[in-house]
């Protein structure tokens, strides 16, 4: 077989030589492999040259499919899958990655292309605007620039944040596509930051909130349907998560967010003025923008976004406020408050001898919505109650809204309306909206000349009545505008401008940098995680770390919907309720009371009186050194477990403890009719904890189950 097989092939060649019509001449031949040869040579060094080329110019490692670009920037890279549509950031040296999932059927793998970013630079994404935008700044730092025949356009280019590991991407068209939405993925870490929601849990992805417009809006806690699954009067534009990661989202996007909408465990951000309360501006490109951050860790990251991204205060509320607690009128009945009830109450403060840094009067006590000056059916003689209160060393404070009722015998509203500082529609009328059953007009905080009315008014409102500060409510009606985050912002300047240091607020966009006390509204007088008692511990740690350190958490025992009409009062909360309550508030940085503790007996008068001692004594000073810190770092005054154990994973979950400073932890009972509770100790290190209840020393990283605590007991330790 080998023998005629080799004889075969001989005989080929002989005949390819030997036949005439059918042959090549030789020379011919040789000279048409070397033409091939040296085709594909040149073919070959132009391919590599060009590759070459855009390696030194992009930064980019290619890979032979062309459907996934990287560049590397010293321990992180970038990645995009365009097969998949997938952003990946990742630590090489942790091994830890951050993925981003591109929405929309208009990204296909095969209309993509590598687009140099240079040839991006400054190309304007509209010819009829004037500027454009640059989306390929030519700069020393490497970008990774992709654009689609869509015209869809991707970069992903190393920020300007200085020392800091981050990457800004924009995502922009000059279509006006009904979205761009960006998904990222929650699993594997837990996740922190966003808002105040309905339902607040802790960590992030355990909730699930529907895809909504990212604005302040009010939680209505009273109802008990659901639907309520909204964001809340304080929010930022930012999240991250225990393995260093944070997505700070720009403020010129038309942000619209969903948290685990389908169970997919996705936080999705959405561009999108279709629809929405986002208005575009004529022929403005759609864009989505924002910047991905590495830190070391959680509480690495976390200052990074505090020192780089928000502006932290240089001062902080009257230490009073920090010190003895707010006394509110919010336990007394809202909807009729009368001058007999509120020198009631203060005349009970001072029988039993009970601290009190502001006596706060909010409800119905003026005649129209929006007026500053009391109803003089209900207090005929107000100048004088305030008068005594303040003999009395009292400091009086009364809210303010940011709307005026619309009645023609509302003088308020017809001088607002004569000087045009209320909000205006397209036609040039006034924008009504709803405060509780009446119609209001807002003012436009926007506009100088209506701050300066509404400064003028609120100074003179306290010369006339002694009053010395304010509760400024209501700014999240905003949420009726284009731009209620702005709206926010504007009216926050009038309250900076007063240098009320007094001052309480109860909405939060970008204003960390006033250092006011912030209201983050009355809890519901229950147990329940959703919005009593439960609620509390993640909701003040998720503001906390929004930058909002300064916080009251509404009256405690919460406020019952219940009213005795024989005795004219709100029906008590609980007594167990409002003891437990009462354990927790004690240690955060604002503590309100409305219902008074001699309202049970004796044993819970006593136990706040002790409370409040132990408060100024230890607490305070506590809250104070971490109040400095706050405002060079932006850490919080009250702190989750894993703040100082940052890689203890049980640590990142924890919501029913919490640390003041990094000093005490606080292990408060939560469930009614318990008499002791499991208690998690964080790990750090060799730091022990000692059990300031029963005088014990334990070891960290460890849980101490049924540890026993009575009702008049809290749990607490301290680093040893």
């Amino acid at each position: 077989m080998g023998d005629e097989s080799g004889h075969e092939g001989l005989d080929a060649e002989y005949s390819l030589r030997n036949t005439g019509a059918m042959a090549l001449p030789r020379r011919k031949l040789y000279r048409w492999l070397k033409c091939l040869a040296a085709c594909f040579l040149l073919a070959v060094v132009l391919i590599f040259v060009r590759l070459f080329y855009v390696r030194q110019m992009l930064g980019f490692s290619i890979f032979a499919d062309f459907t996934s670009l990287a560049y590397r920037n010293g321990d992180h890279e970038i990645e995009y899958r365009a097969t998949k549509r997938l952003l990946i950031f990742s630590d090489n040296v942790s091994g830890k990655s951050l993925s981003i999932n591109s929405v929309g059927e208009n990204l296909t793998a095969k209309d993509i292309k590598m687009k140099a970013c240079e040839e991006m630079t400054h190309k304007p994404m509209n010819k009829s605007m004037e500027d454009g935008i640059s989306v390929g700044r030519k700069t020393n730092h490497k970008s990774l620039c992709l654009e689609w025949k869509n015209d869809v356009q991707l970069e992903v280019s190393e920020s300007e944040i200085a020392s800091s590991a981050c990457y800004t991407v924009m995502w922009s068209t000059p279509k006006i596509f009904n979205k761009l939405e960006n998904c990222i993925r929650l699993q594997g870490t837990h996740w922190y930051g966003g808002s105040s929601l309905y339902e607040q849990q802790w960590p992030l992805e355990d909730v699930s909130v529907p895809m909504q417009p990212f604005i302040p809006s009010r939680l209505d806690t009273s109802a008990q349907s659901a639907g309520n699954e909204k964001y809340g009067p304080v929010l930022e534009r930012f999240w991250f998560n225990s393995e260093g990661f944070a997505v700070v989202v720009d403020k010129t996007v038309p942000l619209h967010v969903s948290v685990s909408a389908a169970g997919d465990q996705q936080l999705c951000l959405r561009a999108q003025y279709d629809g929405s309360v986002y208005k575009a501006e004529h022929n403005k490109p759609l864009v989505l923008k924002y910047t991905v951050c590495k830190g070391r860790t959680a509480k690495h990251v976390h200052q990074i976004i505090m020192t780089k991204f928000l502006h932290l205060p240089k001062i902080q509320p009257d230490e009073s406020l920090l010190q003895d607690p707010v006394w509110s009128t919010r336990g007394v009945n809202l909807q009729n408050l009368t001058q007999s009830q509120v020198l009631s109450l203060q005349q009970d403060i001072t029988t039993y001898k009970l601290p009190c840094s502001r006596l706060l009067i909010v409800g119905n006590y003026t005649r129209k919505v929006g007026s500053l000056f009391f109803d003089f059916d209900r207090f005929p003689n107000a100048h004088q109650m305030v008068s005594e209160m303040r003999t009395a060393g009292f400091n009086i404070s009364t809210s303010v809204l940011p709307c005026i009722q619309i009645e023609d015998t509302n003088l308020a509203y017809k001088e607002g309306e004569m000087m045009g500082v209320f909000i205006q529609t397209t036609d040039s009328k006034v924008l009504e909206g709803k405060l509780g059953n009446k119609t209001c007009a807002l003012i436009d905080f926007t506009n100088s000349a209506a701050k300066r009315w509404m400064e003028s008014r609120l100074h003179h409102f306290k010369l006339e009545a002694f009053v010395q500060s304010f509760y400024f409510d209501s700014a999240d009606i905003g949420s009726l505008l284009p731009n209620p985050s702005d709206y926010i912002s504007h009216y926050m300047d009038v309250v900076h401008s007063l240098g009320d240091r007094y001052a309480v607020v109860n909405v939060g966009h970008g204003t960390q940098h006033l250092g006011l006390m912030l209201d983050v509204g009355a809890r519901l007088s229950s147990w329940d995680h959703k919005h009593g008692l439960k609620s509390i511990i993640p909701t003040v740690l998720t503001l906390g770390l929004l930058g909002y350190a300064f916080l009251l958490i509404g009256p405690v025992g919460g406020t019952t919907t219940v009213y005795n009409h024989t005795s004219n009062a709100v029906v008590l909360p609980d007594r167990e309720l409002y003891i437990r309550w009462m354990q927790l508030a004690s240690f955060l940085p604002g503590l309100e009371i409305s219902v008074g503790p001699w309202q049970y007996d004796k044993q819970v008068t006593d136990m706040t009186l002790d409370l409040l001692s132990q408060r100024r004594d230890r607490i305070v000073s506590v809250l104070q050194g971490a109040a400095k810190e706050h405002i060079i770092t932006g850490a919080p005054l009250v702190r989750p477990l894993w703040w100082i154990a940052e890689e203890d994973e049980t640590a990142q979950r924890i919501d029913c403890e919490f640390l003041v400073g990094d000093r005490i932890l606080v292990a408060p009972v939560l469930d009614k009719g318990a008499r002791s509770r499991d208690v998690y100790l964080p790990n750090v290190g060799t730091t022990q904890w000692h059990d300031e209840l029963h005088g014990k020393v334990f070891k960290g990283g460890q849980w101490l189950h049924d540890y026993p605590v009575s009702l008049y007991q809290v749990a607490t330790f301290v680093t040893v």
